[in-house]
């Protein structure tokens, strides 16, 4: 009995531990964030530009999007509307990219991250909260737009939620994949390159897949975006649940813990190359 008293002492004891340490880490990760946002206040011109080109970028496909009579395919999607099509493309593109972009770096900026104060899981959740900040505010103007353009959206929000939890795996996954590569080849991006071009031809983001020679339908699944396009558009415009269309939420799921966890033996990979290689202390 007095065994059994010291061990769920000693368990309250770890658990203690263990809620305190979340706690303090979240703090740490909140000033990470604090100072994001500091940093893009800062060059308000940068941000200005940045908002620029979203907003260019978003009405040039919403007007490409109105010129097009009927686009074979996009009915696949959920959707009978071009500029729909078009724009949802973007709230893709967005779920994904700054997760991604935020995650990758390069050798120099790593080292500089493990010799900083803050946890490196700190970091990385600071980096994560700040680009889903930037994801939300993107996101709203494509909304805005699609209003502006009569474009009605009936959501399931299970599908939905499923989308964003698997969205971000991905994002996350390609984000340590692509620094893994860096620290590895040292060369820039090549997969990231690779992927980007794959990705705006054959993924279905800005071309419907049905209209693609039929190996290439296939073949383009086992792109990142591929699903994720596909499994948004329907949650979204279709108001479709998981089981309505259970094989494409599956192939959502499988590549997103694919990529992650080829990300993740890429980066541990790359990083003790280059701690063998003395680029890192």
């Amino acid at each position: 009995m007095r065994l059994l008293s010291s061990y769920a002492g000693e368990t309250m004891k770890r658990i203690k531990y263990f809620i305190h340490w979340i706690i303090v880490s979240l703090r740490i990760a909140k000033y990470g964030l604090i100072e994001n946002l500091i940093i893009s206040m800062r060059y308000k011109t940068n941000l200005v530009i940045s908002l620029s080109n979203i907003v260019v970028g978003i009405l040039t496909y919403a007007f490409l999007g109105s010129s097009i009579v009927y686009q074979k395919g996009i009915e696949t999607y959920g959707t009978h509307s071009p500029e729909a099509f078009l724009l949802s493309g973007y709230i893709a593109l967005f779920l994904l990219s700054p997760l991604e972009g935020h995650l990758t770096f390069s050798a120099s900026y790593y080292e500089l991250l493990l010799t900083s104060p803050t946890p490196l899981w700190c970091n990385f959740l600071a980096r994560i909260i700040w680009a889903y900040v930037r994801t939300l505010r993107n996101t709203a103007i494509v909304v805005t737009t699609m209003y502006f353009f009569g474009i009605t959206f009936k959501v399931d929000p299970l599908s939905l939620v499923y989308v964003i939890v698997f969205s971000t795996i991905l994002g996350i996954g390609l984000g340590i994949l692509n620094t893994g590569i860096n620290f590895i080849v040292k060369r820039g991006q090549p997969i990231h390159w690779i992927l980007r071009v794959l990705e705006s031809l054959a993924s279905g983001r800005w071309i419907p897949l049905n209209i693609l020679p039929w190996y290439v339908q296939h073949i383009a699944w086992i792109l990142p975006s591929t699903p994720l396009n596909f499994c948004l558009r329907v949650s979204i415009f279709a108001s479709a649940s998981i089981v309505d269309f259970p094989l494409e939420f599956l192939t959502l799921a499988i590549i997103s813990v694919t990529y992650f966890l080829i990300g993740y033996i890429a980066f541990k990979y790359g990083i003790e190359k280059i701690r063998n290689e003395g680029l890192l202390l």
